[in-house]
């Protein structure tokens, strides 16, 4: 006879149960998914604003002067006021005489300053200076800063 066959298949009970299950495990896997994009994409975003930032930093070499009688450089270094984030000196400055590399003496003496060395210095505050002196082989023409962060710094040295 024909329609009295049982009828074969999951009960409507079972398949909205069934449904359900599927919804959540996939909202689940959206969720994990999508939040770990957002998280990475954060982290990523603040890192950019970090590094813009440290490029609107400057330094400035406010004062170098070449001493004739013993072939030192002396300099002054200053961050001005208009920075918004501590620049970090030690280990992050390199000092150029006529575009060779020289290491900072320390010897604030012999040029008559007085301050913080800026080869000891750990970070120049807005407004704080350090100052240093390089030993040089020959008259420089022209003394230049190169920062990790990109900054850079030259000025023509004057002669005492």
């Amino acid at each position: 006879m024909v329609g009295t066959e049982p009828k074969k298949g999951v009960s409507p009970v079972i398949a909205s149960v069934l449904m359900v299950v599927i919804a959540i495990v996939l909202v689940g896997f959206a969720y994990t998914m999508f939040s770990g994009f957002a998280r990475k994409g954060g982290e990523v975003g603040e890192k950019a604003m970090g590094e813009m930032e440290k490029s609107y930093q400057k330094l400035r070499i406010e004062t170098a002067f070449y001493r004739t009688a013993d072939d030192y450089l002396c300099f002054k270094i200053k961050a001005p006021l208009s920075n918004s984030m501590t620049v970090p000196i030690k280990n992050y400055v390199t000092y150029f005489a006529d575009g060779v590399e020289y290491t900072p003496t320390e010897n604030l003496t012999v040029c008559g300053f007085s301050g913080n060395a800026c080869n000891t210095t750990v970070g120049l505050n807005p407004g704080d200076a350090c100052y240093d002196s390089i030993k040089v082989a020959n008259d420089p023409s022209f003394f230049e800063i190169k920062h990790e962060w990109g900054l850079y710094d030259g000025i023509v040295p004057a002669y005492k």
